[in-house]
């Protein structure tokens, strides 16, 4: 192979934006599933979703109902309320050490099972309900709880991931750097080094297309999901909320793609920009 290459320039600007193609997905996934931090923060935003604020307190009155049948006259009056108190920042301290525990079933060896729950969710909206519906407020058991999402014990599909978050962990920080080893290798290689930066600038806004289709593809299914049941409002909130760090991406992707085909293709006004954004495709 010679020193320059048109053609080997070429495979390894495609194995380059398949890379970067592949380095989006499992940054998304190592920022939103293995740090625990955002992931946190993402589940906190799905509790504060309007259709799961709206579920929770359905089921919080359905449970007063059981306790005192004649609540029935303000069980719309428990479910606003609880909504509400669900919604807001005094649960943080209920639920955040549930979401700890969650997470860590899934990314650790060892632990509980991987059941999200709003734990003694009873004696935190019992307080806040005392003022507006005492009657609810007397019936409603300390400890109610409620399970937003289950994914089985480490013999099951929780123990399952526990590999798969370790090596995607791994991997969003080796297939960058391979991506850019290839890249950097395709510059070395092409003739027209110009001439490769437009390409590769089309390259990087094909792949931010691609995963723009993907973040809208988990928005569309969050939108069609069935929210009338806790679990199905916990699912629909959760693919939209969790597909906002892949928008991140798409969008950086995208923007760097763009300036760089505006930018090298400034200096080559002859190129045929069109007809490289064919063959990038």
């Amino acid at each position: 192979m010679s020193r320059r290459s048109d053609t080997w320039s070429k495979v390894l600007l495609t194995l380059g934006a398949i890379g970067l193609f592949l380095t989006g997905i499992l940054g998304w996934l190592n920022s939103a599933m293995v740090n625990g931090e955002n992931f946190a923060n993402l589940v906190n935003d799905v509790r504060q979703d309007e259709d799961v604020k709206a579920e929770i307190g359905q089921a919080v009155a359905v449970a007063a109902l059981d306790a005192q049948p004649d609540l029935i006259a303000v069980e719309p009056a428990i479910a606003a309320g609880t909504a509400a108190v669900v919604g807001s920042p005094i649960l943080d301290g209920v639920f955040t050490p549930a979401i700890r525990s969650f997470h860590d079933a899934m990314t650790k060896e060892g632990s509980d099972s991987a059941v999200l729950q709003v734990a003694d969710l009873g004696a935190t909206v019992t307080a806040a309900l005392d003022q507006f519906v005492p009657q609810a407020a007397e019936v409603l058991p300390d400890d109610l709880s409620l399970t937003l999402a289950e994914v089985g014990g480490q013999d099951g599909i929780a123990g399952q991931l526990i590999p798969v978050l370790s090596a995607v962990a791994t991997l969003a920080w080796v297939v960058p750097l391979v991506s850019i080893a290839l890249i950097a290798v395709g510059i070395w290689l092409a003739p027209k080094r110009r001439l490769f930066l437009v390409r590769l600038g089309w390259m990087m806004v094909i792949v931010a297309g691609f995963l723009g289709l993907l973040v809208v593809a988990l928005n569309v299914a969050g939108a069609l999901t069935d929210s009338s049941t806790l679990q199905g409002a916990v699912l629909g909130a959760a693919l939209s909320i969790f597909s906002e760090p892949l928008s991140v991406r798409f969008i950086a992707i995208g923007v760097i793609g763009g300036l760089i085909v505006a930018s090298a293709g400034a200096l080559l006004p002859q190129v045929d920009v069109g007809g490289h954004a064919r063959t990038a495709l």
